[in-house]
């Protein structure tokens, strides 16, 4: 980490947004979790001297903080926070005020709460017309799993058996297309919160996007393991907004997209910061070699 960003960890941009509200900084907290190797946190609880308290985040870079507040301008559910003010790579939203939601305490009810939210994110209309549309066909998704299952193997994650396995299960449960909208990539429990309104929020944001839906739904299963029971509950309310049941006919095929899509991303950050995803590969091949691929991810 540079002496710079030491000195002022919120850097130009955010302070800039800030000020863009009419704000006094008072107090900058940064927020983070454990993560995974190589991770950095890079958002902040901001109190002003008006008393209000915001949450700030510096993005990567510019075209990821305009993604996010494309889709936060566009989708509006008291699920997601309100977005305020953007300056290049910083952005602004609402403090959520609300409890961490934990496995154990969640009910049938609020996991369909959960599972309505995201479909109401997925069935959100995007313009015709937009700088972050992505369409790609579905032959383009097949090249990309395989590219990142080679960069695995590559990198000693993966041998090349489990690599090739996973790529021909992937082809056997394709789908022949796959529909884009508004997706948030990073839908799982960790990310939740349960307001006083006893209204279920999601509070990290950072992938906030356009791309195929049924991969976020991929995205969601890798990141949030549930029982048979639970996932039934989820896509019940999910099914409110949107059908799961091209995700369920085909969710293999976007398990195994979304499971290496993560593990490369990881990749790029830190060596030793692949085991999760791949650890969940390798259970979903053994499961399958197990029932003879007779199985949905409904079941596990």
């Amino acid at each position: 980490m540079s002496s710079d960003h030491t000195r002022n960890p919120l850097g130009d941009e955010l302070q800039e947004v800030i000020r863009g509200v009419n704000g006094e900084l008072i107090e900058a907290l940064p927020l983070g979790s454990g993560g995974y190797p190589g991770y950095h946190p890079s958002a902040f609880r901001i109190r002003l001297a008006d008393g209000r308290v915001l949450k700030g985040r510096l993005y990567g870079n510019w075209q990821r903080a305009a993604a996010v507040e494309y889709v936060l301008q566009r989708v509006h559910h008291p699920g997601l926070p309100r977005m305020l003010a953007r300056a290049g790579r910083a952005l602004l939203t609402e403090w959520v005020d609300g409890r961490p939601l934990v496995a154990e305490e969640m009910t049938s009810a609020m996991l369909q709460q959960c599972g309505e939210l995201l479909g109401f994110i997925h069935s959100a209309p995007v313009p015709d017309r937009n700088p972050f549309e992505r369409r790609d066909p579905i032959e383009e998704w097949h090249r990309r799993c395989e590219r990142d299952l080679a960069a695995l193997v590559h990198a000693q994650a993966l041998d090349g058996g489990e690599a090739r396995r996973a790529f021909e299960l992937a082809l056997s449960h394709a789908p022949s297309r796959c529909v884009a909208g508004f997706v948030h990539r990073d839908f799982c429990l960790e990310n939740l919160v349960l307001r006083r309104s006893e209204e279920i929020c999601v509070v990290d944001n950072e992938t906030l996007g356009i791309d195929a839906c049924d991969f976020d739904l991929g995205r969601m299963w890798y990141r949030w393991p549930m029982s048979r029971e639970q996932r039934e509950a989820f896509f019940s309310g999910y099914d409110r907004r949107r059908s799961a049941q091209e995700f369920v006919k085909h969710g293999a095929y976007w398990a195994i997209v979304a499971v290496a899509d993560a593990a490369v991303f990881r990749l790029r950050k830190h060596a030793q910061a692949t085991q999760a995803p791949v650890v969940r590969l390798r259970t979903l091949l053994r499961e399958f070699d197990r029932a003879a691929d007779d199985i949905t991810l409904l079941s596990y």
